[in-house]
């Protein structure tokens, strides 16, 4: 019988993997599916911005940019799956 942390686990790793998997859509649904990604990060970033907070990774339309963001994702779900932290040391 399957532990329940290991089937949450299982899950999380599926939607890391949808997630993943927008480069091989086709090119004009991949960008329709990026420009979305990007207004939603941005619009956090805004807020985030407007309310003094620190603004999240990937999210600060002053420096953030798509090749970033996707790299940045990669990692983060790649060692968040494989380590459980955010941290690149580990």
């Amino acid at each position: 019988m399957v532990r329940e942390c290991e089937r949450a686990q299982v899950l999380q790793n599926l939607v890391h993997c949808a997630d993943l998997s927008n480069p091989t859509k086709p090119l004009s649904l991949y960008q329709q599916w990026t420009d979305r990604i990007m207004a939603e990060f941005f619009r956090q970033g805004d807020l985030e911005r407007a309310q003094g907070l620190d603004i999240s990774p990937m999210c600060d339309r002053l420096t953030a940019t798509v090749e970033k963001t996707q790299v940045g994702y990669y990692w983060a779900t790649r060692l968040c799956m494989h380590s459980g932290t955010l941290s690149r040391d580990r």
